[in-house]
């Protein structure tokens, strides 16, 4: 692995030594990079109040997601060959494009395996969908130990532990979740990943200097959810729409003392369309797109996710999070770039405060399926938690978050600037 490749691991992960690809221009294992910054803490030390030591075979979904019930859905599809979106009436913030009559998920045959296809990579079949094995994974990215007992699987380098369990869709990277597209297969000593998975979640955060979708930006838009008529989830203090917009402006003060430009999509109480505030982010040159929301559910339900669009082929991790998306949506042109800007400002935000970790997550939110600058979704707790809901009413707490979201896009930055 090069300098530049290692440095760009460490900005994504923050603690994390990254281990060198077989085919790597120059090999020089063992040194730190961008993972680093990209995870957060490094080795077993657990960021968030819910990481063990092995990945249950569900995230802590205690409630009912907000996204599950207050938010309605939007279709936006491609149509096929004509690289054109479409949108169904409503203005909801889901894009569906779910045929029940299919096999949930695709293939993945026609997704390229790292290495450009120069990889140790035997891909197996089962059922409808492809798979590489945790032994190739192991030697192409140089971990040294590979260990498998049948039901949990651990990869390690000096500074990267890789943790998974057979039937889960949870993966652990330095104990930072993530919600996997499909569930980890057993086939005799190793555990088997999903091509798709593999190409469009792994890769990316153990190999940012490979990213190529994703540009230098000097800007960013925030998008603050809601707003005007439509409050969003309303908490015990207060509501969503209020909350948001307090973020978004303790964000741009956070981004701008970075050396940032800021763009709000809505910079007071008002009601913004869908189609606007991706419209805002599209017509913005050299910017990324970070839209803020809070949740909802049971009274017990609490922590942070952050979600990423989900990549063509996959399923979305939530029940009612668009399904699979089957067709692809405009923003899946940055899905390497998404899914590494997701990493590094939620490992930002739950190794900091020690919140309970809900994942990384896909969903076909529709402010990221139209979006043509990489972006992410956070949610930044439940308003229907008292204590969740204490901490998000205070405006030092909020501060506090957009000083990690901040940190975050900021070792994105350097992730990106270290793969051109």
């Amino acid at each position: 692995m090069s300098r530049s490749s290692a440095a760009a691991i460490c900005a994504l992960l923050c603690m994390i030594q990254a281990p060198s690809p077989l085919g790597a221009d120059v090999k020089l294992p063992g040194t730190r990079g961008l993972v680093q910054r990209l995870l957060g803490n490094g080795g077993d030390s657990p960021p968030a109040q819910n990481s063990g030591g092995s990945p249950s075979p569900k995230a802590n979904d205690s409630g009912t997601d907000k996204s599950a019930g207050s938010k309605t859905r939007q279709k936006i599809t491609l149509s096929p060959g004509s690289g054109a979106m479409r949108s169904s009436s409503g203005s909801g913030e889901f894009s569906q494009d779910q045929d029940p009559g299919k096999v949930a998920g695709s293939s993945g045959a026609e997704v390229p395996l790292p290495g450009n296809q120069s990889g140790p990579w035997q891909v197996r079949v089962r059922g409808s969908r492809h798979y590489v094995g945790s032994v190739d994974m192991q030697r192409f990215y140089q971990f040294p130990s590979h260990q498998f007992d049948g039901k949990h699987l651990w990869l390690r380098s000096p500074s990267i532990i890789l943790k998974a369990s057979v039937g889960s869709s949870e993966l652990l990277l330095n104990n930072v979740k993530f919600i996997l597209s499909f569930p980890v297969l057993g086939e005799g000593d190793q555990a088997l990943f999903s091509r798709l998975d593999l190409s469009k979640l792994i890769d990316p955060v153990l190999r940012p200097t490979h990213i190529t979708d994703g540009s230098a930006f000097d800007t960013v838009v925030v998008d603050a959810g809601h707003g005007g008529h439509d409050v969003g989830a309303r908490g015990v203090y207060g509501y969503e729409k209020n909350y948001a917009l307090q973020l978004s402006e303790a964000l741009r003060e956070a981004l701008q003392t970075r050396g940032l430009k800021v763009l709000l999509s809505r910079p007071g109480d008002e009601f913004v369309t869908l189609t606007r505030r991706v419209a805002i982010a599209n017509q913005t040159p050299r910017c990324i797109f970070i839209s803020l929301h809070f949740n909802s559910g049971g009274s017990s339900a609490t922590g942070i996710e952050t979600f990423a669009l989900t990549p063509q082929g996959g399923a979305a991790s939530l029940e009612r999070g668009g399904g699979v998306n089957w067709s692809g949506l405009v923003g899946n042109s940055h899905d390497s770039a998404n899914i590494a800007l997701a990493t590094a400002v939620h490992a930002q935000v739950v190794s900091r405060f020690r919140l309970v970790d809900r994942g990384i997550k896909r969903a076909q939110w529709s402010v990221l399926s139209g979006c043509t600058r990489p972006g992410i979704l956070f949610e930044g707790g439940f308003v229907t938690n008292r204590e969740d809901g204490l901490r998000i009413a205070s405006p030092s707490y909020q501060r506090m978050i957009a000083n990690a979201i901040a940190d975050g896009i900021m070792n994105y930055r350097k992730a990106l600037s270290r793969a051109r």
